[in-house]
Parts: C-alpha cells; sequence; structure tokens
C-alpha cells in the first residue's frame, strides 16, 4: 500500500528543531522518573516479542516505481494477534507516547519499537510527531535519519563521507542511488537481492538501472518478465516507461499486446502502420516504384523530403551509395539522425550494420545484425555476412550460408566462386 502523504503538512519550526538537533546531538533532557520509564519499556517488550524479533528493516517500509522514484509504504498489521492482545499492545505504545510528551529518555530501542508499530499500522502522522519529539533532544540512529530521507519525510542529506566505499547494506545502496554515485558492485547487490525475491519492493530502480542492458549475466531480460508477470498493477505513466525501454526487444508482437493495453485502437493501428513502415514494408511505395520504368531511386535518395525511400532499398543498393563519394556522407547523416529519433528500427538498423560491413568494421555489422529481426534473413543479407566470416575467418560458418545461397540461386557465379575459393 503507498501512502499519500501530501496530505500531511510539517510545520517550519519543528523541521528547524531536526536540523539543529542532528548537529547537536548533546543536548538531551532525563527524566527524573527512570522507574516509571523502565516499567513503560519492560512492558512493551513483553507484548512485542510474541509477534516481532526486534530486527528493524526500514527498507521493508520504502518501494520504488518504475520511474525510478521512491514512495512509503506500510507494512501489514500484525494479524496473528488477537483483538485483546492488539489493543493492550497499542495502548502500552500510547503509553510509551505520553511518557515523551511529558518527559524525554534517551532510548533508540523505544525509538525503534514504537516507530516500527506505527508504520506497521499505518499511523503516519503518529509517527512523524513521536520521531520529531525524540529528536528535538538528540540525533537520531544514522539507519533511521536514511530512511526519513529516503521517503520524502526528512529534508536534510547526509556527507557523501558517511556513505563513502563499497556498500552492501541495501538501506545504504538506495541512499546512494537516490543522491550520491552508485558503484556497479552496488547494482549488482541490488540486481541480485530483487531477483532472489529478497528485495521485491525495489524493482523499479533495477529496472531505472538495468534497462539499457541486454547482454551478459546481468542483463534487463529477467526484469522484463518479472514486471510483465504483473503489468496490470502498474500505472499507465510506469506501463508506458517500461514499453519504451521493451521496444528495444524488437519483440513486436509482445509489444502489440502491450500497447493494445495502454493505448486505444486508433493509437495502436497508428504505432503498426508507423512500424511497418519503419521495417521496409512499405510494400504500396514499392510496387509504385517497380511499376515506373523512369523511376531510379539512387537519384532520389538524397533528395530532401524523400526519407521514406530509405526503408525501401535493398541491402545491395545501400552498398552502391556508400561506393559513390557523393552520395555517402549525406546518406550515412540521415540514417544515423534517423536511428537517433527510432533506434528500434530493423531497417534503420540494418542500414547502420551494412555501413559497418562497407567500412571493414565486421565486429559492428554483426552487432547491428541481431537488431535488424526477421531483415537478417534476406538472401542479400546472407551473401554479406558470409563475406564477414571469410574475412574473420569463420571459414567453415561462411560455407554453411553459402551452400544454401547456392542452392537457390544455382546459377550465381560469385557464390560458386566464393565456395571453391573455401573447398
Amino acid at each position: 500500500m503507498v501512502i499519500e502523504w501530501e496530505e500531511i503538512f510539517l510545520e517550519a519550526e519543528p523541521v528547524s528543531n531536526l536540523e539543529t538537533a542532528s548537529q547537536n546531538p548533546q543536548i538531551t533532557t532525563v527524566s527524573t522518573t527512570d522507574d516509571e520509564f523502565v516499567t513503560l519499556k519492560s512492558y512493551l517488550q513483553q507484548s512485542l516479542e510474541p509477534i516481532w524479533d526486534f530486527k528493524f528493516y526500514p527498507e521493508e517500509f520504502l518501494e520504488a516505481d518504475l520511474l525510478g522514484k521512491l514512495h512509503l509504504s506500510s507494512g501489514e498489521e500484525f494479524s496473528s494477534l488477537n483483538i485483546k492482545s492488539n489493543s493492550i499492545l497499542s495502548n502500552r505504545i500510547d503509553d510509551i507516547i505520553k511518557y515523551y510528551e511529558r518527559n524525554f529518555k534517551k532510548d533508540d530501542e523505544v525509538l525503534i519499537w514504537v516507530t516500527y508499530f506505527l508504520l506497521k499500522n499505518n499511523k503516519l502522522t503518529e509517527t512523524l510527531n513521536f520521531i520529531q519529539n525524540y529528536h528535538s533532544k538528540v540525533s537520531l540512529p544514522l539507519e533511521l535519519e536514511i530512511f526519513l530521507i529516503l521517503a520524502g519525510l526528512y529534508s536534510t542529506k547526509l556527507p557523501n563521507i558517511i556513505l563513502s566505499g563499497k556498500e552492501e547494506n541495501i538501506i545504504n545502496i538506495i541512499y546512494k542511488y537516490k543522491f550520491l554515485e552508485i558503484s556497479k558492485y552496488e547494482k549488482n547487490i541490488l540486481y541480485d537481492s530483487v531477483l532472489s525475491g529478497n528485495y521485491p519492493n525495489f524493482l523499479g530502480i533495477v529496472f531505472q538501472l538495468f534497462n539499457e542492458n541486454f547482454k551478459g549475466i546481468r542483463n534487463i531480460n529477467p526484469i522484463f518478465e518479472v514486471i510483465l508477470s504483473q503489468f496490470d498493477k502498474y500505472s499507465v505513466e510506469e506501463q508506458k516507461e517500461f514499453l519504451e525501454s521493451y521496444k528495444q526487444t524488437g519483440n513486436y508482437f509482445n509489444i502489440f499486446k502491450i500497447h493494445k493495453k495502454i493505448f486505444n485502437k486508433k493509437d495502436t493501428s497508428e504505432w503498426i502502420n508507423k512500424t511497418s513502415y519503419h521495417n521496409g514494408k512499405n510494400f504500396k511505395l514499392r510496387n509504385k516504384m517497380n511499376e515506373d520504368p523512369n523511376f531510379n531511386i539512387f537519384n532520389k535518395i538524397n533528395s530532401p523530403g524523400n526519407d521514406e525511400l530509405i526503408y525501401l532499398l535493398t541491402p545491395f543498393e545501400i552498398i552502391e551509395i556508400l561506393k559513390n563519394p557523393e552520395m555517402e556522407t549525406n546518406y550515412k547523416n540521415k540514417i544515423f539522425s534517423l536511428y537517433e529519433k527510432n533506434s528500434y528500427s530493423y531497417f534503420t538498423n540494418l542500414n547502420i550494420a551494412i555501413i559497418y560491413f562497407y567500412l571493414k568494421d565486421y565486429s559492428k555489422f554483426l552487432l547491428y545484425l541481431e537488431r535488424t529481426g526477421s531483415l537478417k534473413n534476406m538472401s542479400e543479407v546472407l551473401f554479406l555476412k558470409s563475406i564477414c566470416f571469410l574475412e574473420v575467418g569463420y571459414h567453415q560458418e561462411a560455407k554453411k550460408i553459402l551452400k544454401i545461397l547456392n542452392f537457390k540461386f544455382p546459377a550465381n557465379k560469385e557464390i560458386e566462386d566464393k565456395l571453391k575459393k573455401i573447398n
């Protein structure tokens, strides 16, 4: 449950007191009624022992959305308690709170116990009042202070030196993610903690940290799967954020299903048409070109306003353009400009792959070729891939491709010549 704490207003003076107390931890007021406090604490401990191990994990009360923003959330009430036991516990919490309204005793254990109980029962106003009263006298435990800052309940930021070096404490890592700089080691701890199920509430942060990682041991794909399994629980804004990242997979069937959940039929139809266009499937325009004997795509391709023709070029036509010094530079600029606008387009990625093939940068050729969907199976693309394999010494892989092409195009002398060289 996300707490809508916009309705809660803190006066300026108490916040100022909090900050002053943090800077002057020596300020304290010790109650003269120690016996009363000891008794109250003992009763509270007896009531809490059956239901809690007295370990406070502040990260339990935080969660991140898919935008990477942190929210304060409540835990579940102590469901194991019967009505009578819960009433007794509530009364003992109230007794402690009333004691602190009259007196003060520095006891961080009691501070944590009361804070934990109040948060568990979604009593945010009471929590803030109690902590504020306590903090006006002494500094808070560091972990609790970090939690309050992350939850947006405390405006002060901590000095960088406090959290320098590698961190393994999740609450500290989250703080560094939000305010400082997070290391690769700390990113990996977060990734493993979320996927292992220990901290599913920080899935949104891991999504933000890894949404560009598609390769390696820790990549975004398992995160995608978790999000898709609970997709309907997210807000429309979060779903759109996810979709923008998921488009990079090129899994258009799933993208289509997600798109339908977020957008209306008209928007989805427009997306389908635009996607088909960007993936070289403007069949109407291609047919029109083929029907016109005077149409020369090489004369038209670099003309202003003819960007749509780029999506109709065959791989061999692209190479012919790159061989022309008067067309090469302008064409490359167009392609990389289109890539910046739509990096998910199969056809734009194919163009970039062929540019790198022409430049004999075969590793990048193969990299971008993997982002071209079914276009990578075009005969002309396979032929270029066989040449790439020959150039880098993968002769057997090249031979397999050329045999397939030779079977399909038995009269092609260039394919036959390359096969003979391998044999």
